[in-house]
């Protein structure tokens, strides 16, 4: 006998031969290729011959169309968070942590950095496993690197699965705050009602 299990399997898949020497497993509808289907499936086979020798074996395999997508759990996995403002002194790494039925293609998968000035100069690097890194010279701490910046990541899985590109932003800012405006100004006198003092603000 072979029969298959797994997620897309069908009470209505069946088992047939050739006659001779080849088991066949017959599945009543194609798998989906909408990731509904996706998953591990175990084949198992016993065989039995005519003088009652019997032998059984059984093998795994995974089935997967869906691409690589961001490691979710209770912290997102890419580094800085997404949305973040920071000021680390010396910030010279960013990352993203990925997962995926069939495993990360790490070499067919990328990770770049863009800056107020453009894309950042710097080297892909990984844990081997799941983990894109992408190493960059050290950002100033003198307000000269300050803005917006833009990890990009376009993942493959080791299927030939490739996501559409990921984008993750965040803001470094290392220059304080200005105060602009003081009411009443310094060193002033003030003679009539006074109601409210104020601070005009700006922070880039």
């Amino acid at each position: 006998t072979i029969k298959v299990t797994g997620p897309g399997v069908s009470t209505e898949d069946y088992q047939s031969n050739n006659g001779v020497d080849t088991l066949f497993w017959n599945f009543a509808q194609p798998f989906a290729t909408d990731h509904s289907d996706d998953g591990e499936y175990v084949v198992t086979v016993k065989v039995e011959d005519k003088a009652a020798n019997s032998t059984e074996t059984e093998i795994t395999f995974i089935y997967d169309t869906e691409p690589p997508k961001v490691k979710t759990g209770s912290v997102l996995q890419v580094i800085p968070t997404p949305g973040a403002v920071i000021n680390t002194a010396g910030l010279t790494s960013v990352s993203v942590t990925l997962e995926d039925l069939s495993g990360i293609d790490l070499d067919k998968s990328t990770i770049e950095l863009k800056g107020p000035r453009g894309v950042i100069a710097g080297k892909k690097t990984d844990n081997g496993v799941d983990n894109l890194i992408f190493e960059f010279a050290p950002l100033k701490r003198d307000g000269s690197d300050d803005g917006k910046y833009t990890i990009t990541v376009k993942p493959a899985d080791k299927v030939g699965n490739v996501a559409f590109p990921l984008e993750f932003t965040f803001i470094y800012d290392t220059s304080p705050p200005i105060i602009r405006a003081l009411v009443p100004t310094a060193g002033s006198t003030v003679f009539s009602p006074l109601y409210l003092v104020s601070a005009t603000l700006d922070d880039g």
